[in-house]
């Protein structure tokens, strides 16, 4: 099983579809969590556990550098009329959007409160719209910037694709 960035990703480089029609839009890409850090592949260990949880042979932790990360990016290059603008916390380091595995409906003020604080930082880098390639994430982006007077656009990459591919503008105006 692929991911849609993983697997329009492929397409693009194969040549097999071509995103013609312009988006003109500055934006920046969130990296969610399900997809970025937490879609690392897993690899196997075979060794003891000690006292204290000390392990042997030296368990190498997983720490979120090998997830799905490139391919979002690629896809919104590929883009004609996106200019692409890095987030100050990105990649393994990006600041969560607030509502994944069940946050949002338990701590629905710090959900939005965590939404703001990242849509803070899209504005900070010029950006007129922030991508993301999960659903949790782009609602809860769209619920804080509604709040904030909609200054920044909320939008899930699919959207961003389909219009590319599509032209009409549907997805992103």
């Amino acid at each position: 099983m692929v991911h849609l960035v993983e697997y329009v990703d492929e397409l693009i480089k194969n040549e097999a579809i071509k995103l013609n029609n312009s988006v003109d839009l500055q934006l920046t890409y969130h990296d969610s969590c399900s997809l970025a850090r937490l879609s690392e592949p897993w690899v196997p260990w075979e060794g003891e556990r000690g006292l204290w949880g000390v392990v042997s042979p030296t368990l190498e932790r997983r720490r979120g550098t090998n997830g799905v990360y490139q391919q979002p990016r690629d896809i919104l290059s590929a883009i004609p009329g996106v200019k692409l603008v890095e987030p100050i916390r990105k990649r393994e380091n990006t600041f969560c959007c607030g509502a994944g595995r069940g946050t949002k409906e338990a701590f629905p003020d710090f959900a939005l409160w965590s939404a703001q604080q990242k849509l803070t930082e899209v504005k900070e880098v010029g950006a007129e719209a922030v991508i993301s390639a999960c659903p949790w994430c782009k609602n809860n982006f769209a619920q804080a910037a509604d709040m904030n007077g909609g200054e920044v656009k909320a939008l899930d990459i699919s959207e961003i694709i389909l219009d590319s591919l599509c032209g009409g503008g549907k997805g992103v105006k």
